[in-house]
């Protein structure tokens, strides 16, 4: 969970910060109001490219840095262990910094990683979704996984490819059977 944001020479944001709570967090406003820098800043914090668009207009240095909360148990934790990265306290400090010069850095902890893990890890520890993405839900396939993971129909998915994979693997052994008979 996203605890802290903070935000300075973004787009047109000089400085800011915001701190979350426990639950559900609502950024209202006007059109023109922010709203989509703020998700735009939470984007890198979970791994999408900067552009040197993003640094305010007169400056030479943008950062957006973020504080998760992040239980042991958390799916991110293994992936941080193997890249070295400590975890303190159960939270994750994530930093990223633009320049005009075009060298972006990215730091987890205070540890400078590339780009390409902060990906890998940032898809573990938020889900961002865009205007009229809720259409997603009207799709059966999408319905369907959903429902599977609230039932935790893991094993029995498992169970069902593994025995679609045999019926399969027969089906294809009996057809050359035939195929050799004639």
């Amino acid at each position: 969970m996203l605890k802290f944001l903070a935000i300075e020479n973004f787009a047109l944001i000089d400085q800011l910060e915001v701190e979350f709570r426990p639950g559900l967090n609502v950024i209202t406003g006007e059109t023109g109001s922010g709203k989509s820098i703020l998700v735009d800043a939470v984007g890198l914090l979970v791994g999408e490219r900067a552009s040197q668009e993003m640094l305010r207009k007169g400056f030479e240095k943008a950062r957006v840095e973020g504080i998760f909360h992040l239980p042991p148990q958390h799916p991110a934790a293994s992936r941080l262990d193997k890249a070295e990265i400590p975890v303190e306290n159960e939270e994750l400090i994530v930093r990223r910094e633009i320049t005009g010069s075009g060298s972006n850095k990215v730091f987890i902890n205070n540890v400078l990683i590339p780009l390409g893990t902060l990906a890998e890890i940032g898809v573990l520890l938020a889900d961002i979704h865009g205007q009229h993405e809720q259409q997603h839900l009207l799709d059966p396939s999408v319905q369907l996984q959903f429902l599977d993971v609230f039932c935790d129909n893991a094993s029995q998915l498992e169970r069902v490819a593994r025995s679609f994979h045999h019926l399969s693997r027969v089906r294809s052994e009996i057809g050359q059977i035939e195929a050799t008979e004639q």
